[in-house]
């Protein structure tokens, strides 16, 4: 009995032992699940402050890049501006030019029609003195004949 008493008394130690050895074991697991869980955690801060950094770089990019764009847009803005001018001065330029053919096309026509009758004019004259000459001839004729008899 006694043997069976010391049997259960070793019986007794090794699970009190092993109890504590669940104890602890489990302590631990505990506190290396912890260490785990801390280290995945410094890791996803370490992710999200590396995350964080580059969206403020890519929006720094995206700034940088609209400015240029607006910069871009600005310039194109007062290159049409200017171009429209330029096209304005030159309609302005096309209508003048215009203008004044039309005023040299009608002033040619008035010069033309004066041409025309001041032809007349002298085709009318050179005519009269064709027949003035013509009579004078006649009336030569006439008189040398008549101062002949």
């Amino acid at each position: 009995m006694s043997n069976e008493k010391d049997q259960d008394l070793e019986v007794e130690k090794l699970l009190q032992l092993m109890h504590s050895l669940t104890d602890d074991l489990s302590r631990g697991a505990e506190h290396q699940l912890l260490c785990q869980i801390e280290t995945m955690l410094r890791g996803c801060e370490e992710m999200s402050a590396g995350a964080a950094e580059a969206q403020r770089e890519a929006e720094a990019r995206l700034s940088q890049q609209l400015a240029e764009e607006q910069s871009l847009l600005g310039r194109a803005e007062a290159s049409h501006t200017q171009s429209q001018a330029v096209a304005d001065e030159a309609e302005g330029i096309l209508q003048s030019e215009k203008t004044e053919i039309t005023k040299r096309e009608e002033q040619t026509q008035d010069l033309r029609l004066l041409i025309g009758a001041k032809e007349a004019e002298l085709l009318a004259a050179v005519t009269k003195e064709t027949e003035t000459v013509r009579e004078y001839e006649a009336l030569e004729y006439v008189c040398a004949h008549t101062c002949s008899l």
